[in-house]
């Protein structure tokens, strides 16, 4: 379907330079995606039309497979959006971000119409995001620990009130979870203003060095997923009601509104 010129009723993003734009802005509406494209982004795609950078060839599978996500998305806009994504957000995030071996890990084993975003700065605060994927599934929202030792659920009520708890190496590491809350909030006081504030958010504590049992089974713990990383991915892979086109929007809203840690 055919763009529309709008003035906007909300603060909206424009979907190819991710600009803010302000109600009243007058703007170019998708409605099939849902999604704005700023006044000079369009005009920009009309004279230029979808022709690709130069030096497209030679790119690894996770390039190739982006630049093919943002032809289906963007159509004609291609050219531009391309443009503007020198090269995928998770390469890009993952050079500059935290914990390399999961991001590594992650990057390898993911597959499909999926954005990672490594080693995130959270504005305002001391804090930072360890590792956000957006995927079918919904937003991930990952923090990695190194604790060695034995992680496990544990019940430290009585009977009738219950009180679950976080175990590793013996030590209680329950704050762990509570920590989570904070980075769960931000994201969604993100994703909020520009009409995605329903989204799936799913926290999740990674133990990448801690002992799990040959039986062991992953747990939840006041909605936070305990487990390792061959379990994530799995859970990430799954089915869930985010499009290809929300995913590349939401991805590129957190990008430039969470900036990359310095390496």
């Amino acid at each position: 379907m055919a763009l529309r010129l709008i003035s906007l009723r909300h603060v909206g993003t424009c979907r190819v330079c991710a600009s803010t734009l302000a109600p009243r802005t007058k703007a170019y509406c998708d409605p099939d995606l849902l999604t704005v494209v700023c006044v000079t982004c369009h005009e920009l795609a009309s004279v230029s039309g979808p022709s690709l950078p130069p030096g497209a060839g030679g790119r690894d599978r996770r390039t190739a497979r982006a630049e093919a996500r943002l032809d289906h998305t963007w159509g004609r806009f291609a050219g531009i959006a391309k443009a503007f994504a020198e090269e995928p957000r998770s390469i890009a995030s993952w050079r500059k971000g935290s914990d390399r071996p999961l991001a590594a890990f992650l990057d390898r084993e993911l597959d499909g119409p999926v954005v990672m975003l490594h080693g995130r700065k959270v504005p305002h605060t001391r804090g930072d995001l360890d590792h956000l994927v957006i995927a079918p599934s919904g937003v991930w929202v990952i923090d990695t620990k190194h604790f060695a030792g034995k992680a496990e659920l544990r019940d430290a009520g009585r009977w009738r009130a219950p009180d679950p708890r976080l175990f590793v190496d013996g030590r209680d590491r329950t704050a762990l979870v509570d920590g989570l809350g904070w980075q769960v909030a931000a994201v969604r006081g993100l994703l909020d203003p520009i009409g995605f504030g329903e989204v799936p958010i799913h926290p999740v504590l990674l133990f990448s060095d801690s002992e799990w049992g040959r039986f062991a089974k992953p747990f939840e713990i006041s909605g936070v997923r305990v487990l390792w990383g061959t379990r994530l991915v799995e859970w990430i892979s799954g089915p869930g009601p985010m499009e290809p086109a929300m995913i590349d929007a939401i991805a590129a809203h957190l990008d430039e509104r969470l900036p990359a840690i310095a390496s």
